[in-house]
């Protein structure tokens, strides 16, 4: 599998998680909740079965896009399904590592069929609501099919390019430039699209009324792109300059985890006593700045005791913003407009996390290709970010090539930790915008 691939196999669940975000929102006005989420655990279960039975990569990200179409929806308590998938996304690679190490890589998605199995009987039980009558048909046609369709498409074509990009084909191979070319113009004409020619966009953007909604839609996006760069990069850094296994590298995660629900739920109670949002925001952005900035400091002898409390104060800053953006563009919003806003909230969060994954890893592949031909290590490894991890395992080394590799690793991670440091910055900036903010 080429780095690329592995991007895909996580951008190719959340792409299609975050345009059927508005389209379930949609189809919730005349579509019972039950028979709704019944739909989403169905084509959740049917990519389910076949990411367990595939035998080649193309079935995989198949069954993981019919996956991210059914986790489109979302419950009612969105507040604490995002506080608790921020949670999940840091266990999450956890129980993968102890799959990898000791089972295989099918039991990342067997696990999912007892949990689907007690929604499904949930669902099935639950009372029905009373019976109402809709124009089903007009309905349907009054959501909007198309926009939803070309940010798809555009949004593809972009990734695709990014995730090309010096790992798969050179920079300037018409293979990288054109998809992100064709993507970024079909993202502007989707905007186009949904300010003028539609009169039910599924993206509301009246939403973006002012330079503060602007700036928390921004950070929002900022978010979603730091969150998963980091819980992508941190393990590799673990199994690679640390040579620890996968079971363990995913360990490390859990300070980010044990500060996540703390701090944000300190910061929901400081912003519901005081009524003040601005003030967590900013402190929440200097926290993730300086916090971010510590990890380019990370080398091969990092000791243990500076990376828990770095990763302690990493899960602080993302709690404490979870909290407060959160808030923040709910009270910008118009109260007729809340049930938009936060799903505006939710789906551009997404599409940062789609941003993140690929955008990291190319960087990774890119500088790790760049390092290891400087510092020796075998070939394969700088072609590979995980792939390299275990060629290296799996071949016997020197001591000069075990150095050359954990070197190379630690390199491209302090490389990698700078372009997100500098958008942690950004994201301080653009967070002295948002003022006067009260619930």
């Amino acid at each position: 599998m080429s780095a690329a691939d592995a991007f895909w196999c996580g951008t190719g669940y959340l792409l299609p998680c975050a345009i059927m975000q508005p389209y379930f929102t949609a189809l919730s006005g005349f579509v019972q909740r039950r028979y709704q989420m019944l739909l989403a655990l169905g084509l959740f279960t049917v990519g389910t079965i076949i990411c367990c039975l595939s035998n080649n990569f193309a079935q995989i990200i198949a069954g993981r896009v019919i996956q991210g179409i059914g986790a489109g929806e979302r419950p009612m308590y969105c507040g604490l399904l995002i506080l608790f998938g921020a949670v999940g996304a840091v266990i999450g690679p956890f129980l993968g590592g102890l799959f990898i190490d000791h089972l295989n890589w099918r039991w990342a998605f067997y696990i999912n069929f007892p949990f689907l199995f007690v929604i499904f009987g949930q669902l099935i039980f639950l009372p029905l609501p009373p019976k109402q009558t809709w124009d089903s048909t007009h309905r349907l046609k009054s959501i909007d099919w198309g926009g939803g369709i070309l940010f798809l498409a555009s949004a593809g074509s972009f990734l695709i390019g990014i995730s090309w990009g010096g790992v798969q084909y050179p920079w300037n191979s018409w293979k990288t430039y054109v998809p992100i070319v064709l993507g970024g113009l079909g993202l502007i004409a989707n905007l186009f699209w949904e300010r003028y020619m539609t009169s039910n966009p599924i993206l509301h953007i009246h939403l973006f009324r002012s330079i503060r909604s602007i700036a928390a839609y921004m950070l929002v996006f900022l978010y979603g792109f730091l969150s998963l760069g980091e819980l992508y990069c941190i393990p590799i850094y673990f199994q690679s300059a640390k040579l620890r296994s996968a079971t363990s590298a995913s360990i490390t995660l859990i300070p980010i985890t044990a500060a996540i629900l703390p701090a944000a739920a300190v910061t929901g109670i400081l912003i519901t006593r005081f009524g003040y949002i601005h003030w967590p925001l900013w402190l929440s952005w200097i926290i993730t700045a300086i916090a971010t900035g510590c990890l380019i400091s990370w080398d091969t002898s990092t000791t243990t005791v500076q990376w828990v409390f770095n990763l302690i104060a990493v899960g602080v800053g993302q709690g404490i913003t979870l909290s407060s953006l959160n808030s923040c563009v709910q009270v910008l919003a118009d109260p007729k407009d809340t049930s938009h806003a936060f799903a505006m909230y939710a789906f551009i969060r997404t599409v940062g996390m789609c941003v993140g994954v690929p955008v990291g890893g190319t960087i990774f592949s890119n500088r790790l290709k760049y390092h290891a031909h400087n510092l020796g290590p075998p070939d394969a490894i700088g072609r590979n970010v995980e792939g390299g991890i275990e060629v290296f395992k799996n071949m016997t080394a020197t001591a000069e090539q075990v150095e050359a590799f954990k070197l190379a690793y630690a390199r491209a991670f302090r490389n990698v930790a700078e372009v997100l440091t500098g958008l942690a910055v950004l994201g301080l900036i653009i967070s002295m915008f948002v003022r006067r903010v009260r619930l």
